[in-house]
């Protein structure tokens, strides 16, 4: 695999022109696509179902549900070269319920965001997922259990490109012949005395001849050209068992030689290994049960399992996958530190290419932030890339190297839903790791915080068409928008694009409500505001009392505005009509004789609000006194 450095993504360029400027040619290497990519980096996919009660050895993703609760996983991976915070089992579907411990014995848990999941840690080394308790051995590494949100667009991408990756195998002319005996026993013989420009030898057999062929005792493969470096074995056939002749021969039996074969069975729906299998099986759309151990990366649509699933990973001989990686940076800014992650992950995404980082170390969220991510497609003209990244980098600032990518059309643009879940998802896991809270959010609300200033409209050249892009990936069930900025540090400049936004945002969502917000706080209040003043009191005491929180942490105990926010939730209290819990909020009549002249017009509608509620306090009660006179 190609790793392209974020400072060095100009390098890339050249090996991206040649590959999209000539179309397809019988040199071009058939393993250059995402589904390969995919396939390389785990032990066992299945986009159905998966149930084992033996061990897997390396990372496994399960697309659909996991159908057992009793199996070792990541048992010989190198814990000093994984990344413990990176998930080592991935699942998209339900998990079992009742007793059993799953082992993890190197990395984290993930389970997909497509259906609600209760996490709980319940020490150092275990999670709690559902009903169903891991056992994570790198606990004391940092290895966790999380929801990942990009898990079910993530499964999509699996099961779209393991099913074109194995059609476009089948379609490639073999090469090869094989001996396979017909009226007697004997060996089954793969010869391989031919090799294509990729080093690959071919064959393309029938899957019922080879794997269950009563006459079949031994299946060899012979390497008779040097220069072969891969073997890939078209299986055709719907229903395909293995259960005559064992795998023999210095090629197979070899770690090296099981990870550079290939049997590719893309229309088998059926399979039944009752025999030790070696080298990678791909069969997207087969159902296969195993009574063997599997020696090699499995692809397939479910998989139900005794035995023991085993390295190697599949080497492909060629492909130019293209993987960003990015050299972690720490600012004390968090904009600072994010803006070059970000930008490498949109580089990754319009590449169609994994991405892969160094370990966070920033002691905070942002810890939790995904530091590896594997191919989208983006659905974009591939001839387009090239240009797209000269755009981004041919200016020759010297922050325009995707370190500090203040100067370039940014990448991460074309990501802001990763940016929100993936954002979404740290906040969760690094609150389960703390033992913390986060604020109930309403799905029909959305803040959007806006830097614009006099030294960002200076430092970011496309500041303005890049703020419009915010506006086009807003959720439909959205319709409150709260344009957060920092008045202090606005200008008139700012303050245009803000309006010309609004003008926008009601031509292409007239549903949406903007409303203008200086301040963090404000927006509180005004949220608040606006939910007192449909009457939903609750509500709008809970953004009252946040708000009031966020004010208590930056101002002083006796300051006018923190008398300002008292005052807001006493009010919900009288509307309430708890007129008791109303007077102890409106007691900021202290404050405001501290800090305010006494004439101030404050302390005047405090007095005002104060007199009101015992005047309704005392008419409550004699009301209630006259209903218990009636009775």
């Amino acid at each position: 695999m190609l790793r392209v450095y974020c400072p060095l993504i100009m390098a890339l360029l050249t090996t991206l022109t040649d590959q999209v400027g000539g179309g397809t040619s019988s040199n071009e290497c058939p393993f250059n696509s995402v589904g390969a990519t995919y396939f390389s980096q785990y032990n066992v996919i299945t986009t159905g179902d998966f149930s084992s009660t033996s061990d897997v050895e390396n990372q496994t993703i399960v697309c659909g549900s996991l159908k057992s609760n009793q199996a070792n996983y990541c048992i010989h991976i190198d814990q000093n070269n994984f990344n413990a915070k990176n998930a080592c089992l991935e699942v998209n579907g339900a998990l079992p319920s009742g007793g059993g411990s799953p082992n993890v014995l190197v990395g984290s848990v993930s389970v997909g965001a497509s259906s609600a999941h209760t996490l709980r840690k319940k020490g150092t080394t275990q999670y709690q997922i559902d009903q169903l308790q891991f056992n994570l051995k790198g606990g004391n590494q940092g290895a966790t259990a999380f929801v990942d949100s990009n898990l079910p667009s993530k499964c999509a991408a699996i099961t779209s490109s393991l099913q074109t990756l194995s059609n476009s195998l089948f379609q490639i002319t073999p090469n090869n012949n094989a001996t396979i005996p017909a009226d007697q026993p004997g060996p089954l013989n793969l010869n391989i005395n031919n090799v294509d420009s990729n080093s690959i030898a071919i064959f393309n057999l029938s899957g019922p001849s080879v794997l269950a062929n009563n006459y079949v005792q031994q299946i060899q493969i012979n390497i008779n050209n040097a220069n072969c470096k891969f073997v890939l074995i078209n299986l055709y056939g719907t229903t395909i068992n293995f259960n005559h002749g064992n795998l023999v021969g210095s090629w197979i039996t070899n770690l090296n030689g099981r990870a550079k074969t290939l049997w590719n069975c893309p229309q088998a729906t059926t399979m039944n290994l009752q025999q030790n299998l070696q080298g990678a099986l791909l069969a997207p759309n087969a159902v296969v049960q195993a009574s063997s151990n599997i020696d090699g990366a499995t692809a397939v649509k479910s998989l139900t399992t005794q035995s023991e699933l085993h390295n190697p990973p599949i080497q492909f001989p060629c492909g130019a996958a293209v993987e960003i990686q990015w050299g972690v940076y720490v600012s004390d800014n968090w904009g600072n530190t994010l803006s070059p992650y970000w930008q490498a992950r949109g580089a990754a995404f319009l590449l169609g290419s994994s991405f892969a980082s160094g370990q966070w170390n920033a002691h905070s969220w942002m810890d939790f932030l995904p530091v590896s991510a594997a191919p989208l497609s983006s659905g974009s003209c591939v001839k387009a890339y090239p240009e797209l990244f000269r755009r981004m980098c041919n200016d020759p600032g010297s922050d325009c190297n995707m370190v500090y990518a203040h100067k370039c059309v940014g990448a991460w643009n074309h990501i802001r839903d990763q940016i929100q879940q993936n954002t979404r998802s740290a906040m969760e896991y690094w609150a389960v790791v703390n033992n913390q809270s986060l604020p109930v959010f309403n799905t029909s609300e959305m803040v959007v915080y806006d830097r614009c200033s006099v030294d960002t409209i200076l430092d970011h050249d496309e500041h303005g068409q890049l703020a419009y892009s915010a506006l086009r990936c807003i959720p439909e069930a959205v319709t409150v928008l709260y344009q957060v900025y920092a008045k202090a540090r606005t200008t008139a400049l700012c303050d245009a694009l803000r309006r010309a936004q609004i003008t926008y945002l009601s031509r292409v969502r007239p549903d949406i409500v903007v409303i203008p917000s200086p301040d963090i706080a404000g927006s509180l209040s005004n949220i608040g505001n606006g939910y007192k003043s449909k009457g939903v009191y609750d509500r709008a005491l809970d953004y009252y009392s946040k708000c009031l929180k966020v004010r208590e942490k930056c101002l002083p105990s006796d300051h006018p505005d923190i008398a300002s926010r008292l005052n807001d939730i006493g009010s919900i209290y009288y509307s309430k009509c708890e007129y008791d819990r109303a007077l102890d909020y409106y007691s900021i009549l202290k404050i405001q004789e501290r800090c305010l002249p006494s004439g101030h017009s404050d302390i005047a509608t405090s007095l005002k609000n104060i007199g009101r509620a015992y005047d309704n306090k005392a008419s409550m009660i004699a009301q209630q006194s006259v209903l218990k006179n009636d009775r």
